[in-house]
């Protein structure tokens, strides 16, 4: 009954970890895996010795040690094997994160590369704090006229979310009329910004296959009839020159 009772609270522990970390995860990323990682080991490590159990692993360790030595130089070709399945089915490489990001002063907007859902998380104003999937209409046309007077490049994104997911434009032409105007491409852009626009890791900055994927997939999510504009068509096509030519 006790072994019974100590095997649920080990299993409810690791749920309650395990979904803990998730939930840490969408903001602190990696880290917040190989913290729970580390945190997990030392905990293994401390029942193992407090039951006796330890030198068995120990000793098992010690028996796997001159196998981990023979097989030791293969470890060079894990770059190569990495570069195999980091392809897509079609054999292009495929981008690191999955996802190409926007940011202006308001918006935080996001296109998944795979599906080409977007969504944005508002950044400031009076709806700072939500996501543009979470706001009713009346809300999102309120948060759509506040960026009308502070933020030209929030309106433009929030013109192409609306046509994506609403398959309509906003009923005001007037409204409409700042966002048509040809976007501004003068402004200075980081590679840190360029490569979360093209949704890779700032160490596939240097690999030309990889941002010329990248562009392919997000321009081919951003085609007028798949609710793409011209705004964000503009920024992926100056993220990719950007990196090319810092390479």
């Amino acid at each position: 009954m006790t072994r019974l009772v100590f095997i649920v609270a080990i299993i409810v522990l690791i749920l309650v970890g395990y979904f803990l970390t998730k939930k840490q995860a969408k903001t602190q990323g990696r880290i917040a895996w190989i913290r729970t990682g580390l945190i997990s080991l030392a905990a293994v490590l401390i029942f193992l010795t407090v039951t006796g159990r330890l030198h068995f692993v120990i000793g098992i360790i010690g028996a796997l040690l001159p196998l981990i030595t023979r097989f030791a130089p293969l470890l060079r070709f894990l770059p190569m094997v990495k570069k195999l399945f980091d392809r897509s089915p079609n054999g292009a490489y495929s981008s690191a994160s999955g996802a190409s990001q926007v940011n202006t002063p308001t918006l935080q907007m996001t296109l998944d590369i795979q599906t080409g859902k977007m969504d944005g998380l508002i950044l400031a104003g009076g709806f700072s704090g939500r996501k543009l999937s979470e706001l009713s209409r009346m809300e999102l046309r309120g948060f759509y006229d506040e960026c009308l007077q502070q933020d030209p490049d929030a309106v433009r994104l929030l013109d192409a979310y609306v046509q994506r997911e609403y398959a309509e434009q906003w009923q005001s032409t007037a409204d409409n009329q700042q966002s048509q105007e040809p976007p501004d491409t003068n402004g200075q852009m980081s590679a840190k910004e360029a490569c979360l626009i093209l949704g890779i890791q700032e160490n596939q900055a240097k690999e030309r296959a990889v941002i010329v994927s990248a562009h392919r997939q997000l321009i081919s999510k951003l085609h007028p009839d798949k609710g793409g504009n011209a705004y964000l068509a503009t920024k992926v096509n100056q993220a990719r020159d950007i990196l090319l030519k810092s390479i």
